[in-house]
């Protein structure tokens, strides 16, 4: 559980990285926010609104060390269910970034 956590830690590091470099290196005050297969880019705005994704997947790492740490009596099972959840959380939000800075490139 400890290293799913940690993975968790590092692809959050990994998203803001992107996150940054996407952002910092557009020349648009407004970019592509949020791309849709069907519609293609449906969302704009600034580039500051991207920070929200690396955000919420910290946040929802910090949410399940807390529920790991307060139902730390129950065993390893809620370990192992709330780290898979934080490392699929940050898998999806990286990988959601990453095809929008591609896209947006």
């Amino acid at each position: 559980a400890h290293l799913l956590f940690l993975g968790a830690l590092i692809l959050n590091i990994i998203t803001c990285l992107v996150v940054w470099h996407y952002a910092r290196f557009s020349s648009a005050s407004v970019m592509p926010i949020h791309f849709s297969v069907v519609s293609g880019v449906d969302e704009v705005g600034s580039p500051a609104t991207l920070y929200q994704l690396p955000l919420f997947a910290l946040v929802t790492w910090i949410l399940d060390l807390l529920l790991v740490w307060f139902l730390r009596g129950l065993g390893n099972y809620i370990k192992l269910l709330s780290a898979s959840a934080a490392l699929l959380v940050a898998v999806v939000i990286f990988l959601s970034a990453l095809l929008l800075s591609l896209q947006g490139a």
